[in-house]
Parts: structure tokens; C-alpha cells; sequence
């Protein structure tokens, strides 16, 4: 089943600059090549304005690891739809005229329940690739495929399980940015066992202590 709604006011609405200067956590998180990266910190960081730009440049192709002119499907999930919009909000500001129509429609997969947002994705009026967006099950994200995932708060493990192969196996990419929370601290054991395995070498993380420093864009 394929709904259509409408969803101008996210593209007719007041569009903020976007930064075209980063801080030392941001810029590294851009120019990450791993498979897997984490970037955690306090309030303030802008991480989910950078989760943006590289939700931006992935779908342009234009991330160090990616191969220029080739279509890419990038995955934005979530704990809640809210959540979800926050991101695209930085998001939207940053698209130039063209590159996404005024609408989107909602894809129910072969899983009862699954319920995708799908946006096309285009490039000199042909479309080229898309954005997928979906809450956290691990049903619910069975049965898209992406070249890169990108989440403002910690996948919970069996979501993570499901996903993490795939993109591998198409040398795709996961972003994940958080703050650290009594609610969130004892869900993501499962990602410190990755982080902290010195055998995974495709992995890694950026902690960011919130000060001036980190605070600061560079140039």
C-alpha cells in the first residue's frame, strides 16, 4: 500500500542558514570512514545538526567513502515520529530547489505494521536515490535496504543486529549521535561491546565533553 500526503509547510516554511563551518567533534564525525560511528556528548554539541549535513551530503553522494553519481538510500530512524521530524527540520533547511518533490508517501512492507515515510531524492530533475524514515522495531526495519542509517539516539540491539550486516555488505555507513541518559545508559551495553572491542576495527566513537572548545566552529 502506497499513501501520498502532503507535506509542503517542511519545505515553504522559514529555512534557517546552515552553518557552512564546523566544530573539531563535527568535522571529525563528516570525515569518519568507519562502518560505524558514534559521536555522544552533552547538550549543545549540535549533533543533530551535523546528522543533517551528513544526511545532506549522503544523499548527494558526497561523503569521503562514497562514489560520486551513484544513487544512495539513506535511512533516518528514530524512538518517535517527533524525534524524527527534529532531524529532518535541519535537514530541509539545507536542500536547494528540486532535490525533493513537495510530498511524501508512506510505504507499508510486508511486515504487519511497517510504515516507512519515503522522500525521492533527485538530481537534475531525475530521481536518484531516497530518504527513508521509520520508528525503531526491528520488524518495522526488516525489509528496506540502505547505504547509510542515521539515528539521533541509540538503536536498541536487535534494530542495530538487523541493520548493522547490511550495511556492511554494501559498504554502507551508521551514524549514531546521543546524549547520555539514565534512560539510554543501560539499553546500549551491546554498543560499548562494539566500541570498546580493540578486534573491531570498523568501528569507533567521538566523545564530546560539552565546552567552548567543542562548541566552537573552526575558520
Amino acid at each position: 500500500m502506497v499513501k501520498h500526503v502532503s507535506w509542503g509547510d517542511l519545505f515553504d516554511g522559514e529555512r534557517r542558514p546552515v552553518p557552512d563551518r564546523w566544530t573539531d567533534p563535527q568535522t571529525e564525525f563528516l570525515a569518519s570512514m568507519l562502518y560505524l560511528t558514534v559521536l555522544w556528548g552533552g547538550n549543545g554539541l549540535g549533533k543533530s545538526m551535523i546528522l543533517a549535513e551528513i544526511a545532506r551530503r549522503a544523499l548527494r553522494g558526497q561523503l569521503a567513502w562514497q562514489t560520486p553519481g551513484q544513487p544512495y538510500t539513506v535511512i533516518i530512524a528514530g524512538n518517535t515520529w517527533t524525534q524524527i521530524g527534529e532531524t529532518l527540520r535541519y535537514l530541509w533547511d539545507g536542500i536547494q530547489p528540486g532535490e525533493f518533490k513537495k510530498g511524501i508517501r508512506f510505504e507499508g512492507g510486508r511486515v504487519q505494521g511497517q510504515r516507512l515515510a519515503v522522500f525521492d531524492f533527485y538530481v537534475d530533475g531525475k530521481r536518484c536515490g531516497q530518504l527513508r524514515c521509520g520508528t525503531f522495531r526491528a520488524a518495522n526495519l526488516a525489509g528496506p535496504r540502505a547505504d547509510v542509517v542515521l539515528s539521533d539516539e541509540p538503536l536498541p540491539e536487535d534494530v542495530h543486529s538487523e541493520l548493522m550486516p547490511r550495511l556492511i555488505g554494501r559498504n554502507g555507513r551508521m551514524y549514531v549521535t546521543f546524549t547520555p541518559t539514565l534512560g539510554t545508559a543501560s539499553n546500549i551495553d551491546y554498543l560499548w561491546r562494539i566500541i570498546d572491542d580493540h578486534g573491531i576495527t570498523w568501528a569507533g566513537e567521538i566523545q564530546a565533553p560539552t565546552t567552548i572548545e567543542n562548541c566552537t566552529p573552526r575558520g
